[in-house]
């Protein structure tokens, strides 16, 4: 399973310039690391839309993506890009 690792540990989020590619029906992993008192979600701006809630610390969520395209994963607290997956 492909694993695309999120770090929303600091006030700023560093983002790659380049999409991830991910298979369009096949599942993977978004591992999110917050700080120790930090909660929010993070949204996967496909059709249709996923949220996920995280705590502090380090959540896992499972997910797939069926129709090919382009599509953001956002966090809900700054609207911030932090990943765009190309689903082929």
């Amino acid at each position: 399973m492909q694993v695309i690792e999120l770090d929303l540990s600091s006030d700023t989020t560093e983002t790659d310039d380049g999409a991830v590619e991910v298979r369009a029906g096949e599942t993977f992993a978004l591992p999110v690391t917050a700080g120790a008192s930090m909660k929010g979600s993070i949204c996967v701006r496909s059709s249709p839309e996923q949220t996920f809630n995280y705590q502090g610390g380090t959540s896992a969520f499972v997910t797939s993506i069926d129709q090919p395209g382009l599509v953001d994963v956002v966090a809900d607290n700054s609207d911030e890009v932090i990943v765009q997956l190309k689903v082929v």
